[in-house]
């Protein structure tokens, strides 16, 4: 296909003069010298590089005055690169070379050289106006759209979307007087302007359908408030249901003479923002955050003035939200795990606090630069700020797992407590007192019986769970009386001794307890069979395994 036929395809029948007086052919073979102006410009454009080309030039500008210059201003909507086409078929330019010669052969070699170094910057400039064209022409056209009258958002028309409805790179300005009520779910736009300007003077109002869920995205800013003159009011008013994602809000006009902007959320809805919330100094700037939920899910620093309460605030998306003064959230503020809050230097409040999806305990929070009294470097920065929750909302865990008894012999080596649970907190009270994330070591040097208790914290504090401590006492032994072998090398000599203390029955040792073959459940006891001249170091052990002290 000729390139003159593509280009009329694309660009209609006026771009495509251009193609008639300077047509391409795909098959790259030489064009033959015609005396017409297409004849004659074919070998022109297919030598373009050749410096002789230059008489094809000056001869074609001489007779062609006005079409020449009417051209110049049609290059810039063309889309033919024409250094790009020349270095592809430099073949057909060597061809021709003989040509360009044979037209006027008393043009000088210089001469020729210095008007087509200048023909070719100038062909170089128009190229890359040409190439540009050519991108702003397959983007996407964005349209404006001014709204003036009352209508559903399913029945705007003019945009650069299917139907003629909004596309993503559309603008839209809402002015008039005039409501546009949200009615589907898929409704977006590139960036909405409520309220009148220098064109308009009076208000505009966004509006939801009070069923079927509407949502609007706007992939930029929207501006609530016109400018121009205080009377030039923007509104927008969510109904339960709703959803308006925006890429940015600004309330209020930042220009000369601006008007106020309102955004009531009284009914409810959700208002996302993924970039900054601008609040212009402008009277009459209003935000109600009835029972509505913000979602902030880029990292911002909320204005100071007018966005200083919410009903439910969200931050999401690994967003650092700074609250540079004293915020009130009436509800739930949630902090998505990845997020985190700057709680500056102010005292903040909310009526739950959700970390992570999980419900809180209530009191204040903060880091552990702060004086809360639940302290989290996760979710807040490093900040003297805190925020009081009112209300716990988190659903206790069960109590840690944990092994009872435990049981020492007196005196023993005891090791610390354990118990199989998240954030820990050991107790030696069933309730009250203050938990200790260390776990105890039991003393062992009294014998009886001691509980512990022990918590684990997830969110908030579970049950406490009881560990019973148990001290045996161990037996005491002591020597009673003993008998000599009857003879020299005997073995009929006794050894008897009591003990107290311990739990029968007891098992006797006479090897300082490397074995206990005797077992009794009376005291006193009587080793028999012993021999004369032979240190015996006896130990006795009761039946919980607790150990006597050697005597001899």
């Amino acid at each position: 296909m000729k390139i003159s036929t593509l280009l009329e395809k694309i660009f209609g029948s006026v771009t495509c003069i251009f193609c008639r007086i300077f047509p391409f052919n795909t098959d790259r073979k030489a064009t033959p010298i015609s005396k017409n102006k297409t004849g004659f410009m074919k070998n022109l454009f297919t030598s373009i590089k050749r410096k002789t080309a230059v008489m094809h030039l000056r001869e074609y500008e001489k007779q062609n005055v006005n079409t020449v210059s009417s051209l110049a201003e049609r290059f810039r909507t063309s889309v033919i690169n024409l250094p790009e086409y020349t270095r592809l078929h430099k073949n057909d330019v060597a061809e021709n070379a003989a040509s360009f010669a044979f037209i006027n052969p008393a043009i000088n070699h210089a001469e020729k050289k210095s008007f087509m170094k200048k023909r070719l910057q100038s062909i170089k400039k128009i190229s890359v106006l040409m190439f540009l064209s050519l991108v702003f022409v397959v983007t996407a056209k964005a349209n404006n759209i001014i709204i003036s009258t009352s209508t559903n958002w399913s029945a705007i028309t003019g945009g650069s979307g299917p139907g003629g409805l909004p596309s993503s790179a559309d603008f839209i300005q809402i002015r008039g007087g005039a409501t546009v009520t949200v009615n589907v779910t898929n409704a977006v736009c590139g960036s909405l302007k409520i309220g009148g300007d220098n064109a308009n003077n009076n208000t505009g109002t966004l509006a939801f359908a009070t069923t079927g869920n509407p949502f609007l995205t706007v992939s930029g800013n929207v501006q609530v408030g016109g400018d121009g003159n205080a009377i030039r009011t923007g509104t927008i008013t969510f109904q339960n249901g709703a959803t308006l994602n925006a890429g940015s809000i600004t309330l209020g006009s930042g220009l000369a003479t601006p008007a106020p902007g309102t955004i009531t959320m009284t009914a409810g809805g959700t208002l996302n923002v993924s970039g900054a919330i601008t609040v212009n100094t402008v009277a009459g700037n209003t935000w109600t955050p009835g029972t509505g939920t913000v979602n902030l899910s880029a990292s911002s620093t909320l204005p100071t003035t007018i966005f200083t309460s919410f009903y439910n605030l969200t931050i999401s998306n690994s967003a650092v939200v700074t609250f540079p003064s004293a915020k009130s959230i009436t509800n739930n503020l949630s902090i998505v795990s990845g997020s985190s809050l700057n709680l500056g230097t102010s005292t903040h409040t909310a009526g739950t606090l959700t970390l992570g999806g999980s419900g809180t305990v209530s009191g204040s929070w903060g880091s552990t630069s702060s004086s809360a009294t639940n302290k989290n470097n996760t979710y807040f920065a490093a900040t003297s700020g805190i925020i009081n929750v009112t209300n716990s909302t988190c659903t206790p865990p069960a109590a840690p797992a944990v092994t009872t008894p435990v049981t020492y012999c007196q005196g023993a080596t005891a090791s610390a407590l354990t118990a199989s649970g998240t954030n820990l907190l050991w107790y030696t009270a069933s309730t009250g007192g203050t938990g200790s994330s260390t776990a105890p070591i039991p003393s062992t040097s009294t014998p009886g019986s001691t509980t512990y208790y022990v918590s684990q914290t997830i969110g908030c504090e579970s049950p406490r769970a009881a560990i019973t401590v148990v001290v045996n006492s161990a037996p005491s032994t002591s020597v009673n009386g003993s008998t000599n072998v009857t003879c020299y090398g005997g073995t009929d000599g006794t050894i008897t001794i009591a003990v107290t203390g311990g739990t029968a029955p007891y098992s006797f040792s006479v090897d300082n307890g490397v074995t206990y073959p005797q077992t009794s459940s009376t005291s006193p006891y009587t080793f028999i069979g012993l021999q004369a001249n032979t240190p015996y170091q006896i130990r006795v052990k009761d039946n919980n395994g607790c150990v006597s002290q050697s005597v001899q």
